[in-house]
């Protein structure tokens, strides 16, 4: 991000309320999700799965799990079989990532330390299911940081996941849910983008290269490659 658009974001002052993806924006997980979710679908016994994962409707398990459940069995899933697909998702990604942590994003853990010192209320809203949300968010070690973390075991869509993210963060910090005038969610995908330009939130991406082009031909203006960049501190702080 150079000078130039520093200088042209909105007066940090009054961003009071931050929103985070997880996986690659604060943990690089990415691809060891994408993996154990696969598993996961084929232990359930899906077949001729779409694994174009940007190209279904909602960007989320729980989503992707309903809509290959629709195309098996012409029907939806219940909310049983949506926790025993959680289940078999817990023991993919746990025989995926075997005893190893989640490796954070550089700059990450600074960054969110940095925002409880100013005392600038964030929470976390995931596409990914709580089971392994929890096991990336343990990375940084803040068990208290669960108490704002909203997953696709709580909502089907990004947009439902988000507003019961701020609902956490609203009672976590003594506030009204309608208290949040501004809004800043921080993500790398273009399904977080448009999320946010769907929530009128202002967006902060997280990416380099293809993928920072991608973001900024969607309308993205904000964005670095990771918290080592000062620049965030501009949009968050």
């Amino acid at each position: 991000m150079d000078q130039e658009e520093v200088k042209n974001m909105t007066d940090p002052a009054s961003a009071k309320w931050i929103v985070f993806d997880i996986d690659g924006t604060l943990t690089s997980s990415v691809n060891v999700h994408q993996e154990a979710f696969y598993r996961a679908l084929q232990a359930y016994g899906f077949t001729n799965i779409n694994t174009d994962w940007g190209s279904y409707k909602h960007f989320s398990d729980s989503w992707i799990f309903k809509e290959n459940y629709q195309l098996r069995y012409g029907t939806d899933n219940s909310p049983s079989e949506l926790i025993q697909f959680e289940q078999a998702f817990d023991e993919a990604y746990r025989n995926v990532i075997g005893t190893n942590q989640a490796e954070v994003v550089p700059g990450a853990r600074e960054c969110l330390e940095e925002l409880e010192r100013h005392r600038v209320p964030f929470c976390f809203a995931t596409g990914s299911m709580r089971s392994a949300a929890i096991h990336k968010l343990g990375a940084f070690g803040k068990s208290r940081y669960l108490s704002v973390l909203a997953t696709a075991s709580e909502g089907y869509t990004r947009e439902e996941i988000i507003r019961y993210a701020m609902k956490l963060a609203a009672e976590h910090n003594g506030k009204s849910p309608d208290s949040f005038s501004r809004v800043v969610s921080v993500g790398d995908g273009l399904w977080d983008l448009r999320t946010a330009q769907g929530l009128r939130y202002e967006f902060l991406g997280i990416a380099s290269g293809d993928q920072a082009g991608r973001l900024r031909q969607e309308g993205a203006v904000h964005i670095i490659r990771d918290f080592t960049d000062p620049a965030w501190k501009a949009l968050l702080l």
